[in-house]
C-alpha cells in the first residue's frame, strides 16, 4: 500500500509532534527530522568553558561531566577546608574586635569587656575628662580686665602668659620677694625664704591638719547635718545652740549671791554658787506660779502618806517618812515599774567618738560618782574623719583657725598656780619677744 494511504489514528504525540489522522508518509517525514536534530553537528556550537572540540552529543555529554565533576570537587574542598580555615581566621578576628581584651585602669576596663563596654568606659572617662577641662566657670578678670574671656584652654593659657608678660613687665628684672617666717609654726622656718619654699611649707603645714566627717559625730543638742563636709552648717548650728546658752545664762546678784571658782587650780570644776551671808529678799516661798499667797516654807509644804513634817533647830523643816523598803528606791521614769538603788539606775556609755562616761559607788563618801572620760585619739580621730567627710566644714575650721594667735608664736607673761602644803602659788613669767 502507499504510505500516503496509511493512517495514524491514536492520540497526539507531543515529542514527535505526530498527531491523529496523520499519514505513515508524513510521520516519516517528522521522524526524520526528529532524527535529524538528534544527530546535528556539535562543532558549530559555543561550548564556553568546556573543553574541546566537541562535534557530538556524546563528545558535549562528557565535556560536561567532566567539567560538574571538576566543579564539585573544587567545591568539595572549599567548604570541607578552604572555607573552614578562613571562618576559623575570621571568627578569631572579629573575637579580637569584640572583645578586645584591654587592661586599663585609668577607664576600668578589663580584658574580658566586650568592645561595647570598652567604648563605654573610655566614653565615661572622656566625659570626666571633658568635665575637669571644662573652663566655662573660670573668672579671668581677677586681677585683669578681660573684655572676651577664653573658651577653650589654648586661649586660657594664652591669656594667663599674656597677664604674667604685663606683671613681668611692670616688676621688670626684679627677683620675687622673700618672706621672713621666724617665729611662724611654718617647718624649719627662715628669715628670707622664697616664695616657692613659703608656699610649700604652707602647703606642709595645712595638710597636717586632718578632715573631719561632720555626719558620724553625734549629738542630743545639736543637729548634725547629713552632708560629712557641711562643717559650715554644724558650726552655725553649734554657735545657734551657744547663743542660747548664752542668753539663758543666769547672773546673781552680789548682794545675794558669792559666785567663786570650785578649784582655782581647774577651772575646768565650773563654779559654786552660794548664798551671801546677807540674804535682804523676803524668807516667803509660793507652791507654783498659781499660789498667790506665799509664805513660810514649813506652812508651804503638806504631809503625805506616810510622812510627818516638824520644825527643829536651828530653822529647819523636818520631813520624817514612815520607813519602808522601797523608800530610798528610785525610777528612772514614769513607765519605770522596778524600782532601784541610785546606783543600779545609772549606767555608764562608751561613745564611738572617745567620749564615755563612767559611774561608780563611792563606799567612804556613799555616793555615786559619775567619772566623764575622753579618748582623746579616738575623739581626735573621730574629729578628723569627720574633717575629711566635710571638706566646707574643714574650710570654716581652717578659717577660723587661721584667725587664732599663732600657736607657734612665743607665749607672753604665763601664770603658772601650783599647790604647795595646802596653800596656793602663783607665779608670773614675763618673757620679752
Amino acid at each position: 500500500m502507499d504510505a500516503k494511504c496509511v493512517g495514524y489514528f491514536g492520540p497526539n504525540l507531543t515529542c514527535s509532534t505526530i498527531a491523529t489522522n496523520d499519514s505513515l508518509e508524513l510521520i516519516l517525514q517528522k521522524l526524520e527530522d526528529k532524527i535529524c536534530v538528534v544527530a546535528a553537528d556539535y562543532s558549530t556550537y559555543n561550548i564556553h568553558c568546556l573543553t574541546g572540540p566537541i562535534i557530538t552529543e556524546a563528545g558535549f555529554v562528557s565535556a560536561i561531566t567532566a567539567y560538574a565533576c571538576a566543579t564539585n570537587t573544587a567545591l568539595v574542598t572549599f567548604t570541607g577546608t578552604t572555607f573552614p580555615t578562613y571562618q576559623s581566621t575570621v571568627n578569631t578576628r572579629f573575637h579580637a574586635i569584640e572583645v578586645p581584651g584591654l587592661t586599663c585602669s585609668n577607664t576600668g576596663a578589663v580584658p574580658t569587656d566586650t568592645l561595647q563596654v570598652v567604648l563605654q568606659k573610655f566614653c565615661t572617662e572622656i566625659a570626666q575628662i571633658d568635665d575637669e577641662l571644662n573652663i566655662d566657670g573660670v573668672e579671668w578678670d581677677q586681677c585683669f580686665t578681660v573684655t572676651t574671656p577664653p573658651t577653650n584652654i589654648p586661649s586660657g593659657f594664652g591669656l594667663i602668659l599674656d597677664q604674667i608678660c604685663q606683671v613681668k613687665a611692670l616688676i621688670g628684672d626684679a627677683s620675687l620677694p622673700t618672706f621672713n617666717n621666724v617665729g611662724s609654726c611654718l617647718a624649719s622656718p627662715g628669715a628670707a625664704d622664697s616664695l616657692v619654699d613659703t608656699i610649700t611649707k604652707i602647703k606642709t603645714r595645712l595638710c597636717q591638719t586632718g578632715a573631719i566627717t561632720v555626719n558620724t559625730l553625734t549629738s542630743s543638742c545639736v543637729t548634725i547635718p547629713s552632708s560629712p563636709q557641711d562643717l559650715q552648717t554644724l558650726l552655725q548650728n553649734m554657735l545657734t545652740k551657744v547663743d542660747v546658752a548664752l542668753k539663758a545664762l543666769p547672773t546673781f546678784d552680789s548682794g545675794d549671791f558669792t559666785v567663786t571658782n570650785v578649784s582655782d587650780g581647774n577651772l575646768c570644776l565650773g563654779k559654786n554658787v552660794a548664798l551671801a551671808s546677807s540674804l535682804n529678799a523676803d524668807r516667803y516661798v509660793a507652791s507654783n506660779d498659781a499660789d498667790t499667797d506665799p509664805g513660810t516654807l514649813f506652812d508651804k509644804l503638806q504631809a503625805g502618806t506616810g510622812i510627818t513634817l516638824g520644825y527643829g533647830t536651828p530653822g529647819k523643816v523636818i520631813i520624817t517618812g514612815s520607813g519602808t523598803t522601797d523608800d530610798h528606791k528610785v525610777l528612772a521614769d514614769t513607765v519605770d515599774d522596778t524600782p532601784g538603788y541610785l546606783d543600779q539606775k545609772l549606767e555608764g556609755m562608751n561613745g564611738t567618738s572617745g567620749i564615755s562616761v563612767d559611774t561608780s559607788y563611792n563606799t567612804t563618801t556613799k555616793r555615786v560618782e559619775i567619772t566623764p572620760s575622753i579618748d582623746m585619739q579616738d575623739f581626735f580621730s573621730s574629729l578628723v574623719s569627720f574633717l575629711n567627710a566635710n571638706p566646707d566644714q574643714k574650710t570654716v575650721l581652717c578659717e577660723l583657725i587661721a584667725n587664732c594667735p599663732s600657736p607657734c608664736a612665743q607665749p607672753q607673761n604665763v601664770s603658772a598656780v601650783y599647790i604647795s602644803g595646802g596653800g596656793t602659788t602663783t607665779t608670773t613669767t614675763t618673757t620679752t619677744p
